[in-house]
């Protein structure tokens, strides 16, 4: 009667103790897979240098067609740089050092927030390093490279006068000239000249004084390259409008604003469909593996208190049931190492084709890499049920082959 009990029971407790270490294992793998990954900023850090993140907004993302409008703003209107100066100069107006920094500081904030380290998700992007720097960059760009341009002498006064107003038309819309007119200039066709290069807006002393100089020194290029503040003034201000428009108002892009009027939302709103996200974090993190690994250890020894007073077959049974779970671990980890991260790269790179192809590129990549390495924090469940399956298989043979066998168990005096 008893025995029929036990295995009524075992029959009964077997499967639904199956199941839960089988749910454990996977909450214990998904609690590891955000703690070390998921939730730390290297994580993602990592996969940015991984990929050259930095050095590919300059030669792949801000040379993609789709991308021209806002560099040509980020140039201060400038139009018709090479590629190469083109990558020099983003490089002085968006330094990798700031885009790293900026990046790196709203990944840290982002995930404090949803670990609750943080009440508020306060997620800025500084506008006025690159703001500042567009003016100046600009100016001395065209500076350079006046000093390279032809100097094509005219025969005349008006050929010159002619030429002299193309050009200085041309640095209004952010042109470069293929050259710049040269002639010899009396008193009056100076101050005529120096009329055309400054205009009729307010100029500084120092800026009239300048080109006054190098007119009479029949110097044309000097001329335009001591009023170029001036002369590309209003494109700089039209680019630093069109850029702020973009970007948003003010100094600082208030990211978090931006994505809920990009989604038709407040923030607050946006907000509060990440709080289940935060309950899953915040669990992860403080008491998601402990948790897991007492569920796990729980479940081994009930499955194995099942089957004594046979301690042989006690072992053998929860060091089968590990061995397979674990198993069913490896193969998830080359699921993920393997397969998956290829299927993500190209979701991502085909989710948006409204946005540049170098954009979709670098976040596939991106997204690629994450994905991968994600199964190295899957790792220790896996390892844990392996290791302790193979330790319960070698007890259950040495429970049956010891010194009396065991349908029995063994005795040691």
């Amino acid at each position: 009667m008893a025995r029929a009990l036990l295995v009524g029971l075992r029959i009964l407790a077997t499967p639904p103790l199956v199941l839960l270490l089988v749910a454990s294992f996977f909450a214990w793998t998904a609690a590891s897979v955000a703690r070390g990954s998921l939730l730390a900023p290297g994580f993602y850090l990592g996969a940015l240098e991984e990929n050259r993140v930095y050095d590919r907004v300059y030669t792949e993302l801000l040379r993609d067609p789709k991308s021209q409008e806002k560099v040509t703003d980020l140039l201060g209107g400038t139009r018709d740089v090479p590629t190469q100066d083109a990558e020099r100069l983003l490089r002085q107006v968006l330094p990798p050092e700031y885009l790293q920094h900026q990046l790196e500081q709203n990944v840290r904030t982002l995930l404090a927030y949803l670990q609750r380290d943080a009440d508020e998700l306060t997620m800025r992007v500084e506008l006025r390093p690159v703001l500042d720097n567009i003016r100046p960059v600009a100016v001395e760009y065209a500076a350079t490279r006046l000093q390279s341009v032809e100097r094509h002498r005219v025969e005349s006064y008006p050929a010159y006068a002619t030429r002299l107003v193309e050009v200085v038309d041309g640095l209004k819309r952010g042109d470069i000239p293929a050259n710049v007119p040269a002639f010899e200039l009396s008193e009056k066709e100076r101050a005529a000249a120096a009329g055309t290069i400054l205009g009729d807006g307010p100029v500084s002393e120092d800026e009239r004084a300048a080109v006054a100089q190098a007119l009479t020194g029949a110097d044309t290029v000097g001329a335009l390259g001591a009023a170029l503040v001036l002369l590309l003034r209003q494109r700089t201000e039209e680019s630093l409008l069109d850029l702020r428009q973009a970007l948003g108002s003010g100094d600082v892009l208030d990211l978090v604003g931006q994505a809920a009027s990009d989604q038709n939302t407040t923030k607050e709103e946006m907000l509060s469909g990440l709080d289940p996200a935060r309950e899953v974090a915040s669990a992860a993190h403080s008491w998601g593996i402990p948790v897991t690994v007492g569920a796990t250890a729980l479940a081994t020894a009930l499955l194995g208190l099942l089957y004594l007073p046979s301690r042989a077959r006690a072992f053998a049974v929860a060091g089968s049931v590990l061995l397979r779970v674990g198993l069913l671990g490896v193969a998830g980890w080359y699921v993920q190492r393997e397969i998956a991260p290829g299927r993500v790269h190209e979701a991502v790179l085909n989710a948006d084709s409204e946005a540049p192809e170098s954009e979709r590129l670098i976040a596939a990549d991106v997204a690629r890499s994450l994905m991968s390495d994600t199964s190295l924090s899957a790792w220790p469940p896996v390892l844990a049920f392996l290791v302790t399956a193979g330790t319960f298989i070698g007890l259950a043979f040495a429970f049956r082959t010891g010194p009396k066998a065991v349908g029995q168990e063994t005795v040691v005096p």
